[in-house]
This record gives structure tokens, C-alpha cells and sequence, in this order.
């Protein structure tokens, strides 16, 4: 890709994520200051192709900021949920994706899950005698084909923790934690969806030069 089309593709995504930041659902103004901070060339959630997404830093007028995604969609998450000083770029990635895969899967009209209380009777247990977590509640469920994924509260040693997880593990989060202030499962999605890619190193930043290599 040349720089040319790097440039558009850049802009378009300023523009893009500018745009939305002033929708009155949104944030409801214009930033004073937009650039973006990170370019992926790199695999999106529902995409067949790897997709151009792009990490967008703003300051508003009234001094709030944060860094958003632009390219497959515009959106950001609020900066009274979490200190967007604290994360790595990839970090947001990952979490954007995972905001992304189950947006786009509980806005589809063919998405029909199934749950029995059962289950839910399963997870509660699970986390009650293996981790010793007490008061669990069960807040969201998930379903990606057979399996199914749990958002959870509940307390560890009677500290407040976040759960997000499915019967093949789970992450738990604590107030203390810079993830705590998002939903446990935008990070256990994002961190599957990116896990092979991890592995493989299939996605790169678009700023790295391939050129270097001999």
C-alpha cells in the first residue's frame, strides 16, 4: 500500500470517528484536536479480509479525551469507564474487536441463543467451588455456535470482581484493574479472536516497514 492511499485511508478515518463524536447520542461535540495514533492492517470480527482499523487519540473542548477506532466503524468508549493512558494500543484493539464481535452478533436477527438455567446453575457452582468466589450473578450471556459465554459479578475474598468466561475458563477483574471499568467479556472475545494471530503474527502495524527485510 502507498503512502497516498495510507494518508486517505488515515483522514477518512479522523473524519469518520470526528463525525461521530458529535452525534448527540454520542459525546455531542466536535474535538478540538483528532489524529490517529496506530494503524493495523488486520483481522476484524464478521470480516472475510483483513481490514484497515485505525486507533484515533481526541481531546474535546471540555478537556475529556480518549482513543478511538475508525475504519470497519466508528465508536469509542467513554473515558469515566476507563483511563485510556493506561492501555497499550494493541490493548485497545483487542478490545474494540471484542465490543465489536458481540455488538454485531446480538444486533443480528438470525441470533437465536439458547441458555437453560441449568447452565447458568453450572457456572455459578464452578466458580463457587473451584475459585471460592461468593454472591455470583450471572449478568450477560453469550452464544458463538455451541458455546457460551457468561458475564459475571461477584466477590473474591469479598472484594468486587468482574467475570467473563465460558466453562473452559475464565478472566476475573478487580476494581484496581484498568479493564475493570469494561465489560469482562470485551476482553475474553477480543483476546480469542486475536489469539491465533498472536501466535502467527498475522497482523501488523501499518507504520512497521516491510522493506527492511533482505
Amino acid at each position: 500500500m502507498d503512502d497516498s492511499t495510507d494518508d486517505d485511508s488515515e483522514q477518512l478515518a479522523v473524519d469518520e470517528l470526528s463525525l461521530w463524536l458529535q452525534e448527540s447520542t454520542e459525546f455531542g461535540m466536535a474535538p478540538k484536536s483528532i489524529s490517529v495514533v496506530e494503524s493495523y492492517e488486520a483481522p476484524w470480527p464478521w470480516e472475510p479480509e483483513d481490514q484497515e482499523i485505525h486507533l484515533v487519540h481526541f481531546v474535546l473542548p471540555n478537556g475529556r479525551e480518549g482513543v478511538g477506532v475508525a475504519g470497519p466503524i466508528a465508536y469509542s468508549f467513554s473515558d469515566r469507564d476507563i483511563d485510556f493512558s493506561l492501555f497499550e494500543h494493541d490493548e485497545l484493539l483487542k478490545l474494540y474487536a471484542g465490543w465489536y464481535l458481540l455488538f454485531e452478533l446480538m444486533e443480528s436477527e438470525s441470533y437465536q441463543p439458547t441458555f437453560s438455567a441449568e447452565e447458568d446453575e453450572a457456572m455459578i457452582r464452578m466458580l463457587q467451588d473451584e475459585h471460592g468466589l461468593t454472591e455470583v450473578q450471572i449478568v450477560d450471556r453469550v452464544q458463538i455456535d455451541d458455546q457460551r459465554f457468561f458475564e459475571m459479578t461477584g466477590l473474591d475474598k469479598g472484594q468486587p470482581c468482574r467475570i467473563g468466561g465460558s466453562f473452559d475458563g475464565c478472566f476475573s477483574f478487580y476494581p484496581d484493574d484498568k479493564f475493570y471499568g469494561l465489560p469482562a467479556l470485551y476482553y475474553v472475545m477480543g483476546w480469542v479472536f486475536y489469539s491465533d494471530d498472536d501466535d502467527e503474527d498475522d497482523y501488523d502495524e501499518d507504520e512497521e516497514d516491510s522493506d527492511d527485510e533482505e
